[in-house]
């Protein structure tokens, strides 16, 4: 019964430092806010409509003390040109090398895992290699 209380106070101590999770609308970086489709976003992130991004993270930093624990984003995309008919999504590594994420189509939303880091670049790439947009994930102190 010890145990338990214990490893029920030590999960109580250790969430107190998280901010509560954001469930009704994802945030993300240098976007324009819409502010019919977004909720409100943490003061030094803007709100942004992810229906309508062209590429976007939700959300676009990591917190520096919550990578041991593993980070996911979402990416978001949205592109209307019609010679566009497939789109890759590509990680930079840390040679700097473009390694194949996914391959979608021109609108959509995608979880990465576990592993994102201050740093981290995504790219958009259509299906001739071409960069379309790209996103670069942002570190933030706790």
């Amino acid at each position: 019964m010890r145990v338990l209380l214990a490893l029920l106070l030590v999960c109580s101590v250790s969430a107190c430092n998280r901010p509560a999770a954001d469930t009704s609308s994802p945030t993300a970086g240098d976007q324009t806010p819409v502010a019919a489709a977004t909720a409100a976003a943490p003061a030094d992130e803007p709100a942004v409509d992810t229906a309508t991004c062209a590429f976007c993270a939700s959300p676009a930093f990591v917190r520096t003390c919550d990578i041991a624990a593993g980070v996911r984003t979402t990416l978001h995309w949205n592109v209307t040109d019609p010679k566009i008919t497939k789109l890759g999504i590509f990680v930079v590594d840390d040679a700097g090398k473009d390694s194949p994420f996914a391959e979608q189509g021109l609108v959509g939303s995608l979880e990465t895992g576990p592993w994102l880091k201050p740093g981290l670049t995504f790219k958009l790439k259509d299906s001739n290699g071409n960069v379309l947009n790209t996103i670069v994930i942002k570190g933030k102190a706790c």
